[in-house]
């Protein structure tokens, strides 16, 4: 995206290069003026249409920048959660796994959680003075405060994909496998295929009264045929328990489902993997 945008602004560079010697240098009045201005036209077009397509593209990340560097967002604290959630779904089936939350009773969630950070990522935290989030069981995940100006660093760096987790693994064995969910041996390994990044920037949401950034990128687990055989057996056995729900995608977009007669919630973040 870097490269893109940097082609559309050295086009743009050359295209008013062009128009000075066109202009100042009577350059119209040259054999190649035709070619000349042909070539302007081209330069233009392509780098204001580049430069359009972007700024539609990226909007939400231009508005976050242009608010964290030049209003009083700058001098804020602002709270960051960068996650990935999981979509597994039963081929042919309107039914999603997802496991019981541990911080909410009777919600149920998609797999997934917060990434993790590596040792090599102590520096740049430091220069951002960032302050993590009180957990002694969980020093490394990414979720913690810093101040507004930092946000767009943050951002980038995030996307760079450095000095992190960058797959699913981890969250998938502790929720599904060591649990017993799933079995081990036929979910020994999965292949997970990145869908999209969305993300909230700047939102104000309970619990905390500051503002936050949130990040989740989703991932769809390709399951091989004897994966998929063994949710269908699984959904079939026992759609329901204690430590996991098969629900539709309307369950999910409404946040509830319902099993006799219990109403049980569904974190509003797995509406992201629908």
């Amino acid at each position: 995206m870097k490269r893109n945008i940097l082609i559309y602004v050295c086009a743009f560079l050359a295209a008013i290069t062009l128009l000075y010697f066109y202009y100042m240098r009577d350059y119209k009045h040259c054999e190649y003026q035709e070619e000349l201005f042909t070539i302007w036209v081209g330069l233009l077009g392509f780098s204001v249409g580049g430069i359009t397509n972007y700024c539609i593209e990226n909007q939400k990340l231009l508005i976050t920048t242009f608010r964290c560097t030049c209003t009083f967002v700058r001098t804020e604290k602002v709270y960051v959660s960068l996650s990935y959630l999981c979509k597994i779904k039963i081929e042919g089936y309107n039914k999603y796994l997802l496991v019981r939350g541990g911080k909410i009773q009777h919600q149920y969630q998609s797999v997934g959680g917060v990434y993790k950070k590596y040792d090599t990522a102590k520096k740049v935290f430091q220069d951002w003075n960032a302050k993590t989030k009180d957990d002694i069981n969980n020093p490394d995940d990414l979720r913690f405060f810093v101040l507004g100006k930092h946000i767009p660093s943050v951002i980038a760096w995030f996307n760079s994909r450095k000095n992190r987790e960058v797959d699913i693994w981890r969250e998938f064995y502790e929720e599904l496998i060591k649990t017993g969910i799933l079995n081990s041996e036929i979910f020994c390994h999965v292949k997970a295929e990145y869908i999209n990044t969305s993300p909230q920037y700047l939102i104000v949401r309970d619990p905390f009264k500051c503002k936050q950034v949130l990040i989740y990128d989703i991932y769809e687990v390709n399951l091989t045929r004897s994966q998929q055989n063994a949710l269908v057996q699984l959904y079939n056995d026992k759609p329901f328990s204690e430590e996991y729900a098969f629900v539709s995608e309307e369950d999910i977009d409404k946040s509830c489902f319902v099993v006799n007669g219990v109403e049980y919630k569904i974190g509003n973040h797995t509406k992201h993997i629908i």
